[in-house]
């Protein structure tokens, strides 16, 4: 995984040696369940160090034959949000905000740990009749300190939007007294302007067997997250049986 993320040369990473810790208080305002969360952790993904980290650290487990090549290290991550959901207009409404606050380079200027983001989440969902659902979703990244990011960016890269939004859409139909199930899950990135979508058909012969078919179909920038996935359209059939 190293090596795809970071070239030919071997990457040794440094598992994290402190543990994750997260806090999430919840409870009821009226009608609408809210909560507040936070967590102190690290990234998902190892950042090499830079050469004067990588010569200190190498000096010390180079001697105890645990580093070869480049050395990576998981960055630090602390997170805070809040959440409110409740009933509007005979559907549920959905609201969630995060701040993640990157401890490892809080003021943007190291090109390989990524910036600290405002997140915004608001989603709604409603019931129309008995056998037909719609849900929709928009989604936003704001990322912090812009422009010591894109000045300390690689010359060859390609700098990312400061404002990432995505919107997604889910409409599900029923029909034959809910044997049959039509499903179509739409996403679409404004900030890269491509798209994905998943229309599926399924039917349910009786509790134990039901079979389902469905396609990826994706579209847009090549520069987008699922734009650049455009020429792996698939379509797909599964069948189950549970006993």
């Amino acid at each position: 995984m190293a090596g795809g993320l970071f070239g030919a040369a071997s990457l040794s990473t440094r598992e994290p040696a402190e543990p994750e810790v997260a806090l999430k208080l919840s409870g009821y305002l009226g009608n609408w369940d809210a909560a507040i969360f936070a967590s102190r952790g690290y990234y998902r993904a190892p950042a090499p160090l830079n050469n004067v980290a990588v010569n200190n650290v190498a000096r010390n487990d180079v001697a105890r034959n645990k580093v070869s090549g480049t050395m990576g290290e998981y960055p630090r991550l602390n997170t805070l949000g809040a959440s409110l959901s409740g009933p509007l207009a005979g559907g549920v409404l959905n609201l969630e905000t995060g701040f993640y606050h990157s401890v490892d380079d809080p003021g943007g200027d190291n090109p390989v740990i990524e910036n600290g983001q405002l997140r915004f989440l608001v989603g709604y969902s409603r019931q129309l009749g008995k056998e037909t659902q719609i849900g929709v979703q928009a989604y936003a990244e704001w990322m912090q300190d812009y422009n010591d990011y894109k000045r300390n960016l690689s010359g060859v890269s390609v700098p990312r939007e400061q404002l990432r939004t995505v919107a997604t859409m889910r409409f599900t139909q029923q029909y034959l007294y809910q044997a049959l199930t039509l499903n179509l899950f739409a996403y679409w990135g404004a900030a890269e302007n491509d798209s994905y979508v998943i229309p599926s058909l399924r039917y349910a012969f009786n509790d134990y067997l039901w079979a389902e078919v469905g396609a990826n179909i994706f579209s847009g920038s090549r520069r987008g997250m699922f734009g650049t996935l455009a020429d792996n359209d698939n379509i797909y059939l599964t069948v189950r049986c549970s006993f």
